[in-house]
């Protein structure tokens, strides 16, 4: 899972982490294609193709390009590593983990 911004908005100065810019070409060049992209008004079913689409239908919409900008959309992708057999869990147990993490995040060991 990635915490990825969406619509070229950014929160954070000098983090190119734009789901369509930065993160879907450079996950897919490593051979891991999206399960899911949800964040807190949306949610995407996933597959290279899905993906390519939201980012096509994204880029058409801000048309002409918009540039980057200070502002929040947050959305969290899943990934899956596209030559594993195994299928990917469900995106509800992954936030459950996360959550999980962070409650346990700094306790004594």
């Amino acid at each position: 899972m990635t915490e990825v911004n969406v619509r070229n908005l950014f929160v954070y100065a000098n983090v190119s982490n734009d789901f369509c810019r930065d993160f879907l070409p450079h996950m897919l060049s490593l051979d891991f294609v999206p399960v899911a992209l949800e964040g807190a008004f949306y949610s995407h079913a996933g597959g290279r193709a899905e993906a390519l689409r939201y980012c096509r239908k994204q880029e058409s919409s801000s048309s002409p390009r918009l540039p980057e900008r200070p502002g929040v959309a947050e959305a969290n992708a899943y990934w899956r590593q596209q030559s594993t057999t195994l299928a990917a869990p469900p995106t509800s147990e992954w936030r459950e983990m996360v959550r999980a993490a962070a409650r346990n995040w700094g306790s004594p060991k």
